[in-house]
């Protein structure tokens, strides 16, 4: 997913040769893509996005011709933002790690219907959560 400066979006899929761009609109002001991955299991690459500015939240469940099945979005608690997104567990699904600005760690897992949320604690002074991926 790629945007221009007139913030039109569009989405490449590839085939093993090449692309093909499609067209996903206007994107609003503030939201950028935090990470992809499998949320429900259906073996589709799915799209997690934030708005830093609005402290909102969501995703897009892919369908299987490439366009957006599904979506969902929610505001997140204040100061919470996401640090990291992949599969920590190990089940296929998609798993997000949460930070806050008082340094609060949250691991929720992909339940294939939404998120299971759990404590990890407050880390230390100085460290930062960094996202994997690189």
């Amino acid at each position: 997913i790629w945007s221009n400066a007139s913030r039109q979006m569009y989405m490449l899929l590839g085939n093993g040769a090449s692309f093909t761009s499609y067209s996903l609109g206007i994107g609003g002001v503030g939201w950028k893509v935090a990470g992809s991955g499998d949320i429900n299991g259906d073996g589709r690459t799915d799209v997690i996005w934030h708005n830093s500015t609005t402290n909102q939240h969501g995703y897009w469940l892919m369908g299987p011709s490439g366009g957006v099945a599904d979506s969902k979005f929610f505001s997140a608690s204040s100061g919470y933002r996401i640090a990291a997104v992949g599969d920590f567990n190990g089940d296929g699904l998609l798993d997000e790690i949460w930070t806050s600005n008082a340094r609060d760690l949250w691991l929720l897992t992909g339940t294939g219907s939404g998120f299971n949320s759990v404590s990890l604690g407050v880390g230390g002074v100085g460290w930062v959560a960094m996202n994997p991926t690189p």
